[in-house]
């Protein structure tokens, strides 16, 4: 849901005074229907396409009132955005998601499968790289200028962090299973001191999503 969610934190940005993004993050728990509804009619669009699709929309409509789906859809239509890829294969937050998990295997401690890899992936390049640099900037950047962009600012040096974190989120839970290292650990019954990531989860991780 995490497109979903920067679609209408965006159009919170234009059309609302004083923003609530505390609202909007609770909305993960209080209303994913709604959610699942926004993820589920933008899931062929690239987000930058559908960002400056509202931007078009804010500019030009003389009433200011937040734009529906179907406006939206139309913006883009007239636009002629073309839909994205949505082969799996085409992801190209896929990528380096394998790649940092094939790290975490060959360092027998991965614990969360790939598609936490991925949405972990996605949150860095969506969330936290919107916080160092302006959106109108961020908007504009290829995928590969942001994952590059990301590495340069240290975005991914707490990785476990936010896989914790996104673990919890999606799925209630810390982590999905044993690493191998604890699995060899407990057979040879012996203590594994395990890093967790958890431990700045108290003071960072607020309503579902990760805070600095």
């Amino acid at each position: 849901m995490g497109k979903a969610l920067d679609i209408l934190r965006h159009i919170e940005e234009l059309y609302v005074a004083e923003p609530d993004f505390d609202k909007l993050d609770r909305m993960v728990e209080n209303n994913p229907e709604r959610l699942d509804a926004w993820e589920k009619a933008f899931a062929d669009y690239d987000l930058i396409d559908v960002l400056n699709a509202i931007d078009a929309f804010w500019e030009f409509k003389s009433s200011k009132s937040r734009p529906s789906v179907v406006q939206i859809k139309a913006k883009l239509n007239a636009r002629e955005v073309e839909k994205v890829v949505t082969d799996k294969v085409q992801d190209k937050a896929l990528a380096p998601a394998e790649q940092l998990m094939n790290r975490d295997i060959e360092l027998k401690r991965c614990r969360h499968n790939l598609y936490i890899y991925k949405q972990a992936v996605d949150y860095v390049l969506s969330e936290l790289l919107l916080q160092e640099i302006p959106a109108g900037i961020w908007r504009k950047m290829r995928f590969e200028g942001k994952y590059a962009a990301a590495k340069n600012k240290g975005l991914f040096d707490d990785f476990d962090d936010i896989l914790v974190g996104i673990c919890r989120r999606d799925l209630g839970k810390d982590y999905e299973f044993d690493s191998e290292a604890m699995i060899e650990a407990q057979k040879a019954n012996r203590n594994f001191d395990v890093n967790r990531a958890a431990s700045k989860l108290g003071e960072t991780w607020v309503n579902g999503w990760w805070h600095n």
